[in-house]
C-alpha cells in the first residue's frame, strides 16, 4: 500500500513538471513592464500595487484553505479527544472567517485602486 502511495505522489508531481514546461518560471511578476525612459506616471505605480495585493492576497487564501484542512484533520482524526476537536473547530471558524475578510479586502482595494486610476475616453 505505501509503495502504490508513493507510486501515486511521483506520479502526480511527474505530470506536474510535464504540464509547466510551457509556463514562464521564476519570480511572480509584479512589475510587468518598464516605465517610459525611466519615469514612471502614477498610473505604472498603481497597476504595480495592485498586482502586488493581487499576489499577497493569492498567498492568504491559500494559507486560509491550509489552516482550514489542518483543522478540518484535527475534527477527523480527534476521536474522543475534546481538546483537538474544539482546537479544529477553532482553526476551521478562523480560517473560514479570514477568507472572508481577505475576499472584502481584495475587492475593497480593487475599487479604490481603479478610483486612483481613471479611465480616460477620447472622442475620436
Amino acid at each position: 500500500m505505501k509503495n502504490l502511495i508513493f507510486f501515486l505522489i511521483i506520479l502526480f508531481l511527474l505530470k506536474s513538471i510535464a504540464y509547466s514546461q510551457n509556463q514562464p518560471s521564476g519570480p511572480i511578476p509584479i512589475v510587468k513592464t518598464e516605465c517610459a525612459y525611466g519615469i514612471c506616471s502614477l498610473n505604472d505605480f498603481v497597476i504595480a500595487l495592485q498586482n502586488a495585493i493581487k499576489v499577497m492576497l493569492i498567498l492568504g487564501y491559500w494559507i486560509a484553505v491550509i489552516i482550514a484542512l489542518i483543522g478540518a484533520f484535527m475534527v477527523m482524526l480527534g476521536g474522543y479527544r475534546r481538546d483537538l476537536l474544539e482546537k479544529g473547530k477553532g482553526l476551521m471558524i478562523n480560517a473560514v472567517t479570514s477568507y472572508i475578510i481577505l475576499l472584502l479586502s481584495g475587492i475593497l482595494f480593487d475599487l479604490l485602486l481603479d478610483f486612483l486610476r481613471p479611465k480616460v475616453y477620447y472622442p475620436s
